[in-house]
């Protein structure tokens, strides 16, 4: 059994549940539009790598970015994992983690999906 999972109870693990989901530009157009109470002035779609250095080939550090990739998922993530799992393995999680980032980051190209929206609210007259 990995080391680090042998720190944390397997109940522990079986009840962390963190659900997610990334609605679609159109999904986002179609609520907007049942809603009523806005104008949809603008929506756009646009890719960015998660680390903006990740198009620079000559400069690029797999090594960095992983540990910037994972630092910033830390960033967000930590105060959820801790309260659930504790902070005592928050350290050697995340270090497990970058490693696994950097794995990833040499093999494909990680990108996060934006919209940018703009709304103008209807008037309720």
């Amino acid at each position: 059994m990995d080391e680090l999972q042998s720190l944390v109870p397997e109940a522990k693990l079986d009840s962390f549940n963190l659900p997610y989901y990334g609605p679609t530009a159109e999904e986002v157009r179609r609520l907007i539009e049942a809603q009523e109470c806005f104008i949809l002035k603008r929506l756009e779609v646009f890719n960015m790598e998660w680390d903006p250095d990740m198009n620079r080939e000559e400069v690029f550090d797999e090594q960095e970015s992983g540990k910037f990739v994972s630092d910033m998922m830390r960033s967000v993530g930590e105060p959820l994992l801790k309260h659930h799992f504790g902070e005592e393995i928050m350290d050697d999680l995340f270090s497990r983690f970058t490693e696994k980032v950097i794995d990833c980051i040499m093999t494909e190209k990680w990108q996060s999906t934006n919209l940018i929206i703009s709304l103008t609210r209807k008037d309720s007259a």
